[in-house]
């Protein structure tokens, strides 16, 4: 008997421990979870920051915790990607040809501007698609062919 409920009481720490602390290393489905575009883990709605937290910390590590004040994430060869992070600038900086844009990570005082040109004027050219942000929204764009972007913030 005394072996027994010593048996629980070990397995009883153990699912308290797991639960408070998480698991000691990533789920190994983490990657393929967040490169898949019809899910996109990290940046999904659908999946609270605690289940990031808890299930993929590393590989979510930007959405957990963003470190810029906007992100572009692009779809290339069926892969769901954080294609770069920019902290605010006056400069319009060019993306990379041929990718599809899919999400992007705006901070809570920034707009993020996506142009279709590589090298618009400001003065003339207008952004295709303009996203204001608010802290931990992975908004989806309509343009996907975006070929420069501009984050700027207040």
């Amino acid at each position: 008997i005394q072996f027994t409920m010593l048996f629980s009481l070990i397995i009883i720490s153990l699912i308290v421990d797991s639960t408070i602390a998480g698991p000691a290393t990533e789920n190994p489905n983490c990657v393929k979870w967040a490169s898949d575009p019809a899910t996109a883990f990290c940046v999904s709605d659908k999946i609270t920051l605690q289940q990031k937290q808890t299930f993929c910390v590393n590989t979510c590590s930007f959405e957990i915790s963003p470190t810029a004040d906007c992100a572009i994430y692009t779809v290339a060869s069926n892969k769901f990607s954080l294609q770069t992070t920019r902290q605010r600038s006056l400069n319009i900086d060019p993306l990379v040809r041929g990718i599809t844009v899919s999400r992007v990570y705006v901070g809570s005082t920034c707009t993020l501007a996506l142009y279709t040109m590589p090298t618009p004027d400001p003065a003339t050219d207008f952004p295709a698609e303009t996203k204001v942000g608010s802290t931990g929204n992975f908004q989806m764009v309509t343009t996907t062919n975006a070929a420069s972007f501009k984050c700027s913030c207040t």
